[in-house]
């Protein structure tokens, strides 16, 4: 009898043992599964650093938001951004991806950045183009007043030989950050588009992130 107590104490552990390891594995696998990213488009927040980034785009290729050097030979880099309505004279930098890769943002608060892995501006697609909403300190940064540009407004963007291109708004849209729509806007188009994008909305001071990305889409003046 005492034999057989033991035996099924055994039993019991063995499987309490298994049944608590394959419970906590199984759970892990959920709450690693429900954690993770879905792939294609993963959003950021604000870093402590205040880096507005826009998006992540370390899953989703670059190239489909680009064209080929061959394209670009007569297609000059943004070096100035003027938008006469929010009376913004800026310099335009470069900029790629980040280390976590997400769309990098400029170094300068007074500056705005366009994503070299994509288009140019007067290229046949969509050149994106982002700037700060405010500093660390709060005070307003360079796209601050964007949401302010209206229909038909425009834009100008000045390249390193001293060509400019003249872009007109046709639509602005604010979205929550969680539903960026990336692929509409880093579009390949049959036509220049040129396509400005800020934080907005609300500052979350928890997980230091806006509520909301405002973009405003504009077309090439023929």
């Amino acid at each position: 009898m005492k034999g057989l107590i033991i035996f099924i104490l055994i039993i019991v552990s063995v499987g309490l043992t298994w049944f608590i390891q394959f419970k906590g594995d199984f759970l892990a696998s959920v709450i690693l599964k429900k954690a993770s990213p879905p792939p294609g488009i993963v959003y950021s927040t604000i870093e402590e650093d205040s880096n507005q980034n826009v998006n992540y785009l370390s899953q989703v290729n670059p190239s489909d938001f680009g064209s080929t050097a061959s394209s670009t030979a007569d297609i000059g880099i943004p070096v100035k951004i003027s938008i006469p309505k929010l009376k913004i004279e800026a310099s335009v930098e470069q900029v790629g991806l980040d280390t976590k890769g997400r769309m990098d943002v400029p170094k300068r608060f007074d500056n705005i950045g366009w994503y070299n892995l994509g288009f140019r501006p007067g290229q046949n697609g969509s050149a994106v183009l982002s700037g700060h909403l405010d500093t660390v300190s709060g005070k307003p940064a360079v796209f601050y007043n964007l949401s302010k540009l209206t229909k038909d407004d425009e834009i100008s963007i000045t390249d390193g030989e001293g060509k400019i291109l003249k872009f007109r708004v046709y639509n602005i849209e604010s979205y929550p950050f969680n539903q960026f729509p990336l692929h509409e806007v880093f579009a390949t188009t049959g036509r220049p588009l040129l396509n400005l994008i800020t934080c907005s909305g609300n500052f979350n001071k928890l997980t230091r992130n806006y509520t909301n990305r405002t973009v405003v889409y504009a077309e090439i003046i023929d």
